[in-house]
């Protein structure tokens, strides 16, 4: 039933694609750049717009879609999406800078590189840190009121209600965070508990980052050789990135 509801349909890719990444990623990026050339005319002048996606995380280092389309094929992407950084010639009618980018329920894809190379595109981006996904649902969480439960706590769900109701963004954000935790706490606090699986979710303030990045580094910069090297082991440890 989604697809009588499609504005448009790009593909399918070449059966080649499917054992070459950089092919497929290349292929995608023109299809996504279709697919924003059309979202821009049927809604010109946006005052609002997100991208959200689940599914699995990949490589935190700026690509999209499960890693399927590459970091620096992403950044032309969004780059062609919003106008930021580019040509004017190579979109004539970009949206401009997205009000949220958000990766909440993929596993850890709030990394440094991911943050690094997405933060001018957006206002805000939503991600994880940690592998918070691969549930394991008893026979009572796979009934159906436990799934229409899940259904409204969605991000898709809660970013509609919350744009319908003329939320400003950040509040729209805070309703993200208020829904995950109610699906944490109360709907599926045991599958949680049973499995062990800690869970996170951080709204980054993208005007933030480059002086929070510049005075990291200077902070850095400031240390010894043997403080440095303890830093970096210590973030390493804790499968952090380095700078």
């Amino acid at each position: 039933f989604r697809e009588n509801a499609s504005l448009v349909s790009v593909g399918p890719w070449p059966a080649s694609a499917d054992s070459n990444a950089q092919e497929l990623s290349t292929f995608l990026l023109g299809a996504f750049q279709k697919v924003f050339v059309e979202f821009g005319k049927h809604v010109p002048g946006a005052k609002h717009i997100a991208l959200t996606y689940s599914g699995h995380g990949a490589r935190a280092d700026g690509s999209l879609f499960e890693g399927t389309v590459r970091a620096a094929d992403a950044t032309t992407l969004l780059r062609f999406a919003t106008g930021i950084g580019q040509d004017a010639s190579e979109n004539a009618k970009p949206l401009g800078k997205m009000s949220i980018l958000n990766f909440g329920g993929n596993c850890a894809e709030s990394r440094w590189n991911m943050l690094a190379n997405l933060y001018p595109f957006a206002e805000w981006i939503v991600a994880s840190d940690l592998n918070v996904g691969g549930w394991k649902l008893n026979e009572t969480e796979q009934r159906g009121e436990f799934v229409r439960a899940r259904q409204q706590l969605d991000d898709l769900h809660v970013l509609l209600r919350s744009a319908e109701s003329l939320a400003s963004v950040e509040d729209i954000i805070k309703d993200l965070i208020v829904a995950r935790e109610e699906l944490w706490q109360k709907l599926y606090k045991g599958t949680i508990e049973r499995q062990q699986l800690a869970q996170s979710l951080a709204a980054f303030k993208s005007s933030l980052f480059q002086p929070f990045r510049d005075t990291l580094r200077g902070a850095y910069q400031g240390l010894s050789p043997a403080a440095r090297g303890d830093f970096q082991q210590q973030v390493e440890s804790q499968n952090c990135d380095v700078l």
